[in-house]
Parts: structure tokens; C-alpha cells; sequence
């Protein structure tokens, strides 16, 4: 497991860059069904679970995946899955921290050289195709990404026809 240096006071840390970073137009309202890839402690989710009927949130290491799963635990409509999304589905790659940042949402599965080859996790992937399937939805009505360099390799090539937002 990646060891982060987070303080106690790092969600409420992330709950303001939420609020200042992703808009959410009001015509959602309590409906529509939001992806959150990236979702790291659950700022996104714990900002916004009354806006959607569903959050899915997508994070891939163990630190960041269980206390989102703690920060959203009291809201019905918030599930959380502890994936890597990537171009490829089932392949188990390296999710690296970032050497001298090591906070929550400093590691990325971006093959770079700023990145910690001695301090990572295994992550299984999946496909923007398989959260579909996953989540047993047809539509995306709002798409949040956040995934350290890996946006353009999960979304290139990718039918984008079924994201609403």
C-alpha cells in the first residue's frame, strides 16, 4: 500500500478545492447519475450527493479508496469501487506516489519519471466501457475525472456520445 502523509484535516481540504474545481449545473436537482473517477477521499461525493439519484466514485488505492468509502458511508445514493480506469480492462498495473508530495491524490498510474518506483501499489483497471456495465447504466449525465495524467489515455479513442456533462 502507498503510504501518504495526509493530516486529519485533509478532507475539509478537499471538500473546498471540490467546490471550487466542479461545477454542477442545478438541473440535476436529486436526478441523474454521476461518475466520479478519481474520487479520492470523497470530496466530490460529500459536496455533492444531494445534487444526483447515483454516485459512483471509481478509486484505485487502498488509502484513498477506504476513507472515501468512510466519508460517503451515510449517503444511500454513493458507491464506491476500487478500480483504476484506464484504456484496458483487468490488467493489474502500478499506481506510483509522487516522491517529495505524498498527499492523497498524488499518485497516478501515468507512466512517468516523476513518479516513486519505490513506493506504489498494484491496482486492477477497468475501461470507461466496463463502469456501463458496472454501475447498470446506459448514460453518464455527469462525468468528473481526476486521475493524474491518465484523462487522455482513458478517454482517447473513447465514445464520449453517452456523457451528458
Amino acid at each position: 500500500m502507498i503510504e501518504f502523509k495526509d493530516d486529519s484535516s485533509w478532507l475539509n481540504q478537499r471538500i473546498k478545492g471540490v467546490q471550487h474545481a466542479y461545477f454542477v449545473p442545478s438541473e440535476f436537482n436529486g436526478n441523474g447519475i454521476a461518475i466520479d473517477i478519481g474520487a479520492n477521499v470523497g470530496g466530490f461525493p460529500v459536496v455533492n450527493h444531494g445534487k444526483f439519484e447515483k454516485i459512483y466514485c471509481f478509486e484505485p488505492a487502498e488509502y484513498t479508496y477506504n476513507e472515501c468509502v468512510k466519508n460517503t458511508k451515510d449517503f444511500k445514493n454513493v458507491k464506491v469501487f476500487k478500480f483504476a480506469v484506464s484504456n484496458k480492462s483487468g490488467e493489474k498495473i502500478k499506481l506510483r506516489a509522487y516522491p517529495d508530495s505524498n498527499y492523497s491524490g498524488n499518485a497516478s498510474t501515468f507512466d512517468d519519471y516523476r513518479w516513486d518506483d519505490n513506493n506504489f501499489e498494484m491496482v486492477e483497471t477497468i475501461t470507461i466501457e466496463d463502469i456501463y456495465e458496472i454501475t447498470g447504466t446506459d448514460i453518464i449525465n455527469y462525468l468528473k475525472i481526476d486521475c493524474e495524467g491518465g484523462e487522455y489515455d482513458l478517454l482517447m479513442n473513447k465514445d464520449l456520445s453517452k456523457i451528458d456533462y
